[in-house]
């Protein structure tokens, strides 16, 4: 996947990875922060469509399987996440994220 801003805003707070691929603002954020997360969703999207087309599979399903890849290798400690049942949480410390079931 391409470089975008989505460290920086996942290390700020005020974003954070989602159970459906995708980036979350998290809480109130202001519209330059919408912006941003907006921005690489846009990029994650046109990514996981290219993926989807060559595996043949759905969009939805390139995304879920990131989104477990995404859990495991890139929200840090301190780092939020959204799980399928809409409930931010902050990871704590090294302790492994609950992976939802189709993470395998």
């Amino acid at each position: 996947m391409a470089q975008d801003a989505s460290p920086a805003l996942r290390a700020s707070g005020q974003a954070g990875e989602q159970a459906d691929g995708y980036l979350g603002v998290v809480g109130d954020a202001g519209p330059a922060i919408h912006a941003q997360v907006d921005g690489v969703n846009a990029k994650r999207r046109l990514y996981y469509a290219d993926l989807a087309a060559r595996r043949r599979a759905t969009i939805n399903e390139v995304a879920a399987v990131t989104a477990c890849e995404l859990f495991r290798s890139k929200v840090g400690a301190g780092q939020f996440y959204r799980l399928p049942d809409g409930v931010w949480r902050q990871r704590d410390g090294a302790t492994p994220i609950p992976l939802p079931d189709y993470c395998g």
